[in-house]
């Protein structure tokens, strides 16, 4: 009887186990092994690296409670503070029974120079010279920053383009990217590498400034800007059940009172100046230098003596006149250009006015017309009888320069003023503040 049941154990043992699932731990190394004191406490090593000795590192520097005091912590019951220090000191103790044992500790961070624990120091003044300091592994550990062969250093990336590869489109808001940071226009409108949303991706700034936008125009061309009907029409869109149901309750009353402000203040600027809505959200297009130019309007007001003010919906803080001034944020007066070349339909005047109605909240409320541009003469600011004209020549000389002409796209030119999607194409951390030393390197 013996025999076959001997035989029969490898059958036993596996039907028993083949419904356990085993995995090896993810990125786990078959001799080495990481773990906090916590984990520590019932594993067995042959060699253990206690690191970290550093001053407010172990032990752990104590958080005062915010809720209670150390005094009601104790008539309640519960452990005190400092437990924590006596856990950790318990840990280390425990460690330290190890066959062999390293003290280890950091001699800097990100922040500078670091201390070592007071234990550690106290570990080295009782062994004096007997202490056994470990510097063979301090020497290999240094030689893996120092390479033989050294990769060349990544300069800041400027391509050129042929001209064929620059004859494309551009949009009255990417004026702003060929003055800031030529490389992302390259990358976006000349390689055409655009960025992806994931499938389920958060609802974005983006996305939320399209559904407002996408509001007042029904608003403006099926309802007539009647106040009364932009709340209901923003209600409607809203309660789609596709959408986040936390997003609609926590975004839903700050836009209707949004729009209450954009309602209101229409009407007002009917009553009190004779300004009608001419029209919204309409796209236009003209030829400048030889390029096309395209943008879409966001709405265009007819005034009483014939002219016109351009208006552009922002969900969150318009540029200010200073950045306007600066050669940037010209997409007004691109607007208000391609609508006196009649490049917009309908559309027939001088551009006089030039407004941005922001959603966001002010000290008033929701709602503030933001105006970057003045009437009088300002310092840092451009007059609003010149500035179709300023963003006509500021838009020209970009246009000549990189469309028409064999400009570099270089990467970040404007730094305080630059934004896009592109910075690890560009490899923007290996460059970077590196700008100096190259021209070190040149010289």
């Amino acid at each position: 009887m013996g025999r076959p049941v001997a035989e029969a154990i490898p059958s036993i043992l596996t039907e028993l186990m083949s419904d356990q699932s085993v995995r090896l731990p993810y990125g786990g190394h078959p001799r080495i092994a990481i773990y906090g004191l916590l984990e520590a406490r019932l594993q067995k090593a042959d060699m253990v690296i206690c690191a970290g000795l550093n001053e407010g590192v172990w032990p752990q520097l104590q958080a005062p409670d915010p809720w209670l005091a150390p005094r009601i912590r104790r008539d309640l019951g519960l452990p005190a503070p400092e437990r924590n220090i006596g856990l950790s000191a318990h840990d280390l103790a425990s460690a330290l029974g190890a066959g062999e044992v390293v003290l280890s500790r950091a001699r800097r961070n990100r922040g500078g120079p670091t201390v070592a624990s007071r234990f550690l120091l106290r570990i080295q003044s009782l062994l004096g010279q007997g202490l056994a300091v470990e510097e063979e592994a301090v020497r290999l550990s240094a030689l893996l920053d120092k390479p033989d062969v050294y990769s060349p250093p990544y300069f800041r990336p400027a391509p050129v383009p042929s001209l064929e590869q620059r004859r494309v489109a551009v949009s009255v808001t990417q004026f702003d990217a060929l003055k800031s940071n030529p490389y992302s226009f390259y990358a976006s409108k000349i390689m055409g590498l655009n960025v992806l949303d994931m499938v389920d991706a958060e609802p974005s700034h983006a996305w939320r400034g399209t559904v407002i936008h996408r509001i007042l125009e029904y608003w403006h061309k099926q309802d007539g800007s009647a106040p009364e009907a932009l709340i209901q029409r923003a209600e409607e869109l809203l309660l789609n059940k596709a959408l986040n149901p936390a997003l609609r309750a926590l975004w839903q009353p700050r836009i209707s009172k949004a729009l209450c402000w954009v309602a209101e203040e229409t009407q007002r600027l009917n009553n009190e100046e004779g300004r009608s809505v001419l029209i919204s959200e309409a796209d236009g297009e003209m030829a400048l230098c030889g390029v096309k130019v395209r943008g879409r309007a966001d709405r265009i007001d007819a005034l009483p003596d014939g002219s016109l003010a351009i208006v552009d919906y922002k969900k969150g803080t318009a540029p200010t006149a200073a950045k306007v001034a600066a050669g940037f944020a010209l997409q007004l007066g691109l607007i208000g250009m391609m609508a006196e070349k009649g490049g917009i339909a309908g559309v027939k005047g001088n551009a006089t006015q030039f407004e941005y109605w922001s959603l966001a909240k002010d000290k008033s409320g929701f709602g503030v017309i933001k105006k970057p541009v003045s009437d009088v003469i300002k310092k840092n600011t451009i007059l609003s009888s010149e500035f179709v004209d300023f963003a006509e020549v500021q838009a020209a000389a970009l246009l000549n320069a990189y469309i028409n002409g064999d400009a570099p796209f270089t990467a970040m030119l404007e730094p305080a003023y630059a934004y896009g999607d592109h910075d690890q194409l560009m490899r923007l951390q290996e460059w970077d503040g590196r700008e100096a030393q190259k021209q070190e390197d040149e010289a």
